[in-house]
Formats: C-alpha cells, sequence, structure tokens
C-alpha cells in the first residue's frame, strides 16, 4: 500500500515538475495556475479512501450510516463540478456519521 501511494505522489510530482517551466500566451508560469483536474483527482482519492474505510467499518459492525456515507464518498465526489464541490460534499459526508450515531 505504501508503493502505491509513492508511485501516485511520483506521478503527481513529476505532472506538475514537467508543467512547472511551460507559459501560456498572456506569459503567465504554468506554476502559478492551479491545475484543477489534479486538485480534483486528489480531492476525490482522499474522499474514496475514508470511502472505504467508513463503508468496511460499517459492513462490520452493521451501521448503515457509516455504510451508506462510505458508498456516497466513494460515488459522489468524482462525479461533482469542480474540486470546492467536491471537497465540501467530501467533509459533510466524512462528518455524518459522526455527528449520526447508530447503536
Amino acid at each position: 500500500m505504501k508503493r502505491a501511494w509513492l508511485a501516485l505522489s511520483l506521478t503527481c510530482l513529476s505532472a506538475l515538475s514537467l508543467s512547472a517551466g511551460a507559459s501560456d500566451a498572456a506569459g503567465t508560469d504554468a506554476i502559478s495556475r492551479i491545475d484543477t483536474a489534479s486538485v480534483k483527482l486528489m480531492v476525490s482519492l482522499l474522499c474514496a479512501s475514508f470511502g472505504v474505510a467508513y463503508f468496511v467499518f460499517g459492513r462490520r459492525r452493521r451501521n448503515p450510516i457509516a455504510t451508506g456515507a462510505g458508498i456516497a464518498l466513494c460515488v459522489v465526489p468524482p462525479f461533482t463540478e469542480g474540486w470546492p464541490l467536491a471537497l465540501g460534499l467530501g467533509l459533510v459526508f466524512i462528518a455524518i456519521p459522526l455527528l449520526f450515531r447508530f447503536d
């Protein structure tokens, strides 16, 4: 698992370093712009990792709130428009099992 994270991190860093020297027509440096696709990918990956953890926890404890939040965290953020909305929905779905306990 650590190797997969390391490979993903190195891939993202190499993609950022390749685009760092490029300039657009206005002359602004590419590093000064935020690459929204990369940010959205990282936000979706972070939400999906919480989603898998919530899904496994909910299945083992027979907790439908955690299971539902886990499924929502895996499905919803990749299909949203833009990374701020994906991050906001991810934080909401992460907080739901913490706010509503199922005993």
